[in-house]
């Protein structure tokens, strides 16, 4: 019964915490349509959508111990090292981007405001959205606790995260407008958009070569 409990409660606390946050993201949508106090409210439901998440990662951990069943509960089939090296190459990118976005973002990370300008530099001049690489955090930890069944409830904050994002963005569009447009037209979402171009390492290697010249020199 505990078992399940908790398992209903992960859930339900994920699930309220991304209801939370996508209405924390409309305060444009809000002000249109003549609520009162938008970015107020805006900021009340992201802190309790920021407590939610909380709750949820601590039942998550939980899971690890109390899952639905014994069969779950069954580690990876590889080395221990392996996990911790899966661990590794998805916490330290996830939890560095989303350190960089919440210090470039600023206080609008938390607390909504009109007065706010769009963020264009930092982390947010190469992706829109840095602060959703938090989606890997989850994953990161079930593979440092050696979990199968982690990984596999991992995955609801990777789908959580999109509809955030896209949530995010609707409303950005509508605060910003043709700012936003070009903004999004020349910065990448999740991964630089230079990326998806030929020669994306070119600058990269010109770069190298400029050291080794000035060596030589």
């Amino acid at each position: 019964m505990l078992r399940t409990m908790n398992f209903l409660a992960y859930l339900a606390a994920s699930v309220a915490s991304a209801v939370l946050y996508v209405a924390s993201v409309r305060p444009a949508q809000m002000e249109y349509e003549m609520a009162p106090d938008p970015y107020t409210l805006c900021r009340r439901y992201r802190m309790a959508s920021v407590v939610l998440m909380a709750l949820a990662f601590l039942f998550f951990i939980a899971t690890r111990y109390m899952p639905l069943a014994s069969v779950f509960a069954a580690p990876f089939g590889w080395p221990r090292w392996v996990s911790f090296f899966f661990a590794l190459l998805l916490g330290i990118p996830g939890l560095s981007l989303l350190i960089s976005g919440l210090q470039d973002l600023g206080s609008e990370s938390y607390s909504p405001a009109k007065a706010n300008k769009l963020k264009t530099r930092g982390i947010y001049k190469i992706i829109r959205h840095p602060q959703a690489y938090k989606a890997l955090i989850w994953p990161a930890i079930a593979f440092g606790m050696n979990s199968q069944y982690l990984l596999a409830l991992a995955s609801t904050w990777l789908l959580l995260e999109v509809i955030m994002v896209m949530a995010e963005e609707t409303d950005l569009l509508i605060r910003f407008g043709d700012a936003y447009l070009k903004y999004r037209a020349k910065t990448g979402m999740f991964l630089p958009k230079s990326i998806l171009q030929p020669g994306f390492l070119k600058p990269v290697k010109e770069h190298i070569n400029d050291l080794f010249n000035e060596d030589n020199e």
